[in-house]
């Protein structure tokens, strides 16, 4: 199942074909990005995004050939969730990487991947993307590309059940459960939500998520995401 290596920027060489040349090609322009030739399938070049493997893909209208993992380890180790508000910065890599850890096996690469989507959408705080008329329309976004993404791992999309999502607020849960030892808002946030005190976890079962919320790097931590998110890709995949 593994994906063959990618270059990177940092190999990068550059082509005898100027980078944006375009042909027509069975119907269809395609554009060389510096790397190879992508077809345009019909759609906006300004409506594409680069992607740090050196593709474009259109997050609203998306290929699994404009998928590749290195793009999606980077961009979830550059994105920070709760709205880049918590305490230190929290990549979405690492949030990944540690729920791949504690669900049970069979949900391990779903878990890894759960998210991807957001490597090109961004991560959305849940208090905005669950209220209308946000909610429609991200939610189909992203089912889109996450199903997308999903296949490109070549991961069943009916893993993202209601048990999975059960462990994935859980996971949540215990990462603001960390912080409000020390930052009254959080402890305030769970109170509200009639959530249980940071006390009750800790004396659970939900030790092994408190460990890992605790081991997320807190310097160079897009980096030292990356290189989990990648070393875990290579244990499941």
């Amino acid at each position: 199942m593994g994906h063959a290596k990618l270059k990177i920027l940092e190999t990068y060489e550059p082509s005898p074909i100027p980078p944006g040349s375009m042909v027509e090609s069975e119907g269809d322009t395609h554009i060389f990005n510096g790397i190879e030739w992508q077809p345009l399938r019909g759609r906006d070049l300004g409506h594409s995004l680069q992607t740090y493997g050196g593709r474009f893909i259109w997050p609203l209208d998306p290929y699994v050939d404009e998928i590749d993992y290195l793009s999606v380890a980077h961009g979830l180790a550059c994105e920070m969730r709760y709205g880049n508000q918590s305490p230190y910065p929290l990549p979405v890599a690492w949030h990944s990487v540690a729920l791949s850890h504690v669900v049970p096996q069979k949900y391990a690469q779903a878990a890894l991947i759960h998210d991807a989507a957001e490597a090109f959408l961004k991560d959305m705080p849940r208090p905005i993307r669950r209220q209308e008329p946000f909610k429609s329309i991200y939610d189909a976004i992203e089912d889109k590309l996450l199903r997308v993404c999903f296949d490109y791992f070549d991961v069943d999309y009916a893993l993202m059940d209601d048990e999975f999502k059960y462990y994935d607020i859980k996971m949540s849960w215990c990462e603001m459960t960390v912080w409000a030892r020390t930052s009254p808002v959080f402890e305030a946030k769970l109170a509200g939500l009639h959530l249980s005190t940071p006390e009750r976890i800790e004396d659970s079962q939900d030790q092994d998520y408190i460990k890992w919320v605790e081991r997320c790097p807190r310097h160079e931590m897009w980096q030292s995401a990356e290189k989990a998110w990648l070393e875990r890709y290579d244990e499941l995949f």
